[in-house]
């Protein structure tokens, strides 16, 4: 059986308590489904910087391989199964190419505005963020001598690949005719894979990690074919 863990989507609060007590949690959930052994957890996110693993994605290695592979209680019945847990790397389909340049650090995207303080509301005499916003907008330093363009200093990181990773392996996993998918994520994003393996007759268990969040009903609501089971993860 496969789980398939989108990691940045759970909070940070749950990651930091570690793999295994998100694994635990997991297991808690699926007491009520038929578990095939071995149980295989898959974590994605943007795991390459170009070529090179993440110092995030470093920790979760050394993190799992020191507590994985283990017997853990899954399924009805609450038996005992090996739980293997790996970073998904690379597709289920062709394990041995992995996807690199995953994480991705961008500088300000185009189309992003810079207001005006004083058009916000600040009263002040002299406002520092009205130069911020000047330089940001003109994209030059204020003083003369200075190189640097202002927008290379906001910075934003950005997983690529990922959302499609975990779409190919559902559809993978669907094809070897394993009982159910079991996909840990609350981005609305993935209903068009979750929708398309339900209607070829595979269950589909999502867990949300953010509390309360559900699938809209428009979306899944009067379908045929597979059982679609939604639970909160925490």
């Amino acid at each position: 059986m496969y789980i398939l863990i989108d990691w940045d989507n759970i909070a940070k609060e749950q990651r930091e308590k570690g793999v295994e007590y998100v694994a635990q949690a997991v297991a808690v959930l699926l007491r009520d489904v038929s578990v095939t052994s071995p149980v295989r957890i898959r974590l994605y996110g943007g795991w390459y910087l170009q070529k090179t693993l993440t110092r995030g994605a470093q920790e979760l290695v050394q993190e799992i391989s020191a507590k994985f592979p283990r017997p853990m209680a899954f399924g009805k019945g609450s038996s005992v199964v090996s739980c293997e847990v790996e970073l998904a790397r690379s597709l289920l389909i062709d394990p041995a190419r992995h996807l690199v340049h995953t994480f991705r650090p961008r500088e300000t995207p185009g189309g992003v505005e810079c207001k005006e303080p004083r058009d916000n509301g600040c009263t002040a005499g002299t406002c520092a963020l009205s130069v911020i916003a000047t330089a940001f907008t003109q994209n030059k330093c204020p003083v003369s001598l200075c190189r640097v363009k202002p927008r290379s200093l906001f910075v934003r990181s950005e997983q690529k690949l990922v959302d499609t990773m975990v779409a190919s392996d559902m559809f993978y996993i669907c094809d070897q005719k394993h009982v159910a998918v079991t996909l840990v994520s609350s981005d609305d994003d993935f209903w068009p894979p979750v929708q398309s393996i339900l209607v070829r007759g595979v269950d589909v268990v999502q867990m949300h990690p953010l509390r309360g969040h559900r699938v809209p009903i428009d979306y899944s609501s009067r379908l045929v074919g597979g059982k679609f089971i939604q639970k909160d993860l925490f």
